[in-house]
């Protein structure tokens, strides 16, 4: 006989559930503050304003924060490219909206010239949109020459690292010495090889130079074993070694981790990407954070990122179909044009041997008449070919310039090479 429980069906399971607003209210308000470094370096990403505001609430909950020091060594490590790949990033995009408008003025161009336009009614069709791209430009012009970083300045004087050194100021953790890093280091490898949160993505693709989400880990782990605050873990970081995922959903920080913050610690942990956080800190501080600067922070987002990076991948393989699809229609090419000359030089034959008379008139007229057939097909074919190449070799072009793109844009929201998901 089945002996019956009495055990709840609900409690035991709160990892696996997306937490509430008024959950991450309360995070805010009394957990202890890590920051990832992609949450600081994204200050370097932000128009002035927007910094403001993100400082501001740094400052207001300054007593709570901790950083890692391996989070520092990687802020500090990549504090200038932050900024000059967010900078070249914007250049980018509007040198490509500069080349698409132009595309589009020369289609309309086309267009009138197909209808047989007057050069009056030419104009007619491109003032307006020509009024409307200059408007346009001009606003991406401000917003790339307005920005107020420049990586020469920050070099030797930066004042985001000024304002934090402030705010982290005997907030930053000692890290590890070197016997100390050697076994944490030996943990990753073992725990990346039985796929165990976190890090393991970086750690099977990197080996030991791709640890640093582990040791992040042991530090906080080490921290909230001392102070025995529950921990809010503030990264942009949404890959499935840290965050579960379900049917495209990111429901919240991994099980694994939560149960190993638990049982090693004694408290609970959360995580939760930046723009979450900078929204709950605006209600929970009653401090000013706009919804330009959520949004800012959200374009640096894994999916906004995910989905430069599939769009980066598939255009990869368009670029592999593309470069095979050229090598053929090379070969196809050559062997027309060839065609085409042993035509051309048949034909000559023919009028030779009419001028010396080395055959009957009637045969060279019959001959003549097979060659110059033949000449026309292998002359049509080969225009045709090398209209293909040549459609190739542009859209080969159209997909680099889109890779350059995709690529200034990825960097700019701080993705290192090689981009995957």
């Amino acid at each position: 006989m089945t002996r019956q429980q009495s055990g709840s069906f609900i409690s035991g399971y709160e990892e696996f559930w997306r937490k509430t607003k008024s959950e991450i209210h309360s995070a805010v308000a009394t957990h202890s503050i890590i920051l990832d470094s992609n949450s600081i370096h994204s200050l370097y990403r932000m128009n002035k304003e927007s910094r403001e505001e993100y400082l501001t609430v740094l400052e207001e909950l300054s007593p709570r924060i901790f950083i890692p020091r391996h989070v520092a060594d990687e802020f500090h490590k990549n504090r200038l490219s932050s900024a000059d790949t967010h900078i070249n990033g914007m250049k980018a995009k509007s040198k490509t909206v500069k080349e698409k408008a132009e595309e589009l003025r020369s289609a309309i161009r086309d267009f009138a010239r197909l209808r047989s336009l007057a050069s009056g009614r030419e104009s007619e069709y491109l003032a307006p949109f020509n009024a409307a791209i200059a408007q346009i430009t001009d606003e991406i012009t401000k917003e790339v020459t307005g920005f107020d970083l420049n990586t020469g300045r920050l070099a030797s004087d930066d004042p985001i690292l000024q304002r934090l050194a402030t705010i982290f100021d005997g907030r930053v953790g000692d890290g590890f010495d070197p016997e100390e890093l050697k076994q944490v280091t030996a943990e990753a490898l073992e725990r990346a090889a039985a796929e165990t949160p976190p890090g393991y993505k970086d750690v099977q693709e990197r080996g030991d130079k791709g640890v640093g989400d582990y040791v992040i880990w042991r530090e906080m782990i080490d921290y909230a074993s001392s102070n025995r605050h529950p921990i809010l873990f503030v990264s942009n970081d949404v890959k499935p070694d840290w965050v579960r995922i379900q049917c495209g959903l990111t429901i919240g920080s991994r099980p694994e981790l939560v149960r190993e913050m638990r049982e090693k610690a004694g408290v609970d942990f959360l995580q939760i990407p930046l723009p979450q956080f900078l929204a709950a800190a605006s209600t929970v501080l009653q401090v000013s954070v706009s919804q330009d600067t959520i949004d800012q922070a959200s374009e640096q987002m894994p999916e906004g990122i995910n989905r430069l990076v599939h769009e980066y991948e598939r255009a990869r393989i368009d670029l592999s179909e593309v470069d095979t699809l050229l090598g053929v229609v090379k070969e196809h090419r050559e062997a027309a044009m060839a065609l085409r000359a042993r035509a051309q030089h048949t034909l000559a034959e023919v009028l030779n041997s009419e001028v010396t008379g080395e055959a009957s008139s009637a045969h060279v007229q019959a001959l003549l008449a097979q060659t110059q057939s033949e000449l026309a097909d292998a002359s049509m074919r080969a225009d045709t070919v090398n209209t293909e190449f040549q459609q190739l070799r542009a859209e080969r072009k159209r997909i680099l310039n889109k890779l350059s793109h995709l690529s200034a844009r990825l960097r700019s929201a701080g993705v290192r090479e090689p981009f995957h998901v």
